[in-house]
């Protein structure tokens, strides 16, 4: 018995689903580990004086982490 071929198009739509779910799959994994790092970056930017000038890094940062902890949610799940 042979085994029926899979037409060409269908391939290429398996093909660009697979890419489509290690895309997000990468994704996800650099999210989380972006989440898990970055509270290390909050102790030196509070150990400096000049809080003003670092308040729109600080605010920027915790923005960063909260959208690395929404889109790293579902890694290794």
């Amino acid at each position: 018995m042979s085994v029926p071929s899979v037409p060409a198009p269908v391939r290429h739509v398996l093909h660009w689903s697979d890419m489509k779910t290690q895309l997000l799959a990468r994704i996800r994994g650099i999210a989380f580990w972006t989440a898990v790092a970055l509270p290390f970056g909050y102790l030196p930017l509070l150990a400096i004086e000049q809080i003003r000038v670092s308040a729109v890094v600080f605010v920027g940062l915790i923005a960063i982490h909260i959208l690395a902890l929404i889109a790293g949610h579902e890694y290794r799940r």
